[in-house]
């Protein structure tokens, strides 16, 4: 398990980081005029029936290192009854 960012191979402006055996990326989000104001946005690899996988939106924050401490503070409580 890989608990560190990496850069994506191909996508300028986001990394990678896997947790728990699940893959994340933490993007930067862009605005209407293709411009970066801060903001980051979190996404899980999830499986889909048709390309393989997709990326799904969690979260938009700002501060890449506030958007990494979020998604480990999400994947940290357990959500079992």
């Amino acid at each position: 398990m890989s608990d560190y960012l990496k850069k994506h191979p191909t996508e300028v402006g986001a990394y990678l980081i896997t947790i728990k055996a699940k893959q994340y990326k933490i993007a930067k989000h862009l605005d209407d005029c293709e411009i970066h104001r801060g903001e980051w946005s979190i996404f899980a690899k999830e499986a889909d029936q048709y390309t393989g996988y997709q990326w799904l939106w969690i979260d938009t924050v700002y501060s890449r290192k506030y958007a990494v401490e979020r998604l480990r503070s999400v994947l940290a409580v357990d959500f079992s009854l």
